[in-house]
């Protein structure tokens, strides 16, 4: 699928990390030479940036700072099964399944922590799933150029297999019978971040080999998700 990725950031990284996946680049070329500079030497199609004629493509209100990119998410997004290969016989691995996670900005702030803590890949599934747009990229702050954004299809389905490969499932939930901070981390991991209104499916629960829950205060009812898991992670990277 074809998306418009917007803000000088975003589309820097997208230059810099994957230049492959880069149909067009729209920039503004008194403010930004740099940018243009970039594409150019990659072979990259330019185009002036026409806000009239973006604005609807972009989406109303967007702040796109008059730079703005078309790519192929197909080129960006991996097969699981290819991916998982990779990692096979490698150790201190961790991954993290998007379980229905609905807002944009909990997407890419998931992306962005799991590429700040030394995730290996973020998988997200088909269905039920907020996937990979513009906004998703903005929040990312371009971090999902730099990580492997992995397509799957059934969680529990890719969570048995992961499990038949030894890796450790844990659910993240408020009700969770193991404080974070007491779990050591010690095998290959896979977190689960559920839905922000409903979590984690009850079938997904179950097949989970720990759920953890995150103290948090009692003047706080709960975080959202991509706050836990951003503890999650910095959790897990401090014991690796």
């Amino acid at each position: 699928m074809k998306i418009y990725i917007y803000g000088k950031h975003p589309v820097s990284e997208a230059l810099e990390h994957r230049p492959d996946i880069i149909d067009k680049v729209f920039v503004d070329q008194e403010h930004y030479p740099e940018i243009d500079s970039r594409a150019k030497n990659k072979g990259i199609f330019r185009q002036p940036f026409i806000e009239k004629k973006l604005e609807k493509k972009l989406g109303e209100g967007v702040v796109h700072q008059h730079v703005a990119a078309l790519i192929d998410t197909e080129r960006l997004v991996l097969d699981f099964h290819s991916f998982i290969e990779t990692l096979e016989g490698k150790e201190k691995i961790g991954l993290v399944i998007l379980g229905e996670i609905q807002d944009p900005q909990n997407v890419g702030s998931i992306i962005r922590s799991a590429t700040a803590f030394g995730i290996n890949g973020v998988l997200i599934p088909k269905d039920r799933q907020a996937q990979i747009t513009g906004s998703v990229i903005k929040a990312s702050v371009g971090t999902a150029f730099r990580i492997p954004l992995v397509e799957i299809g059934n969680v529990n389905q890719t969570v048995r297999e992961l499990q038949d490969r030894h890796y450790w499932v844990y659910g993240l939930a408020g009700g969770g019978s193991k404080n974070i901070r007491e779990e050591d981390f010690s095998e290959n991991s896979v977190f689960i971040v559920g839905n922000e209104a409903k979590g984690l499916r009850e079938k997904t629960s179950e097949y989970c080999d720990v759920m953890l829950n995150i103290p948090i205060s009692e003047q706080a009812e709960s975080l959202n998700a991509g706050t836990s898991a951003a503890v999650a992670f910095y959790e897990w990277r401090s014991k690796q």
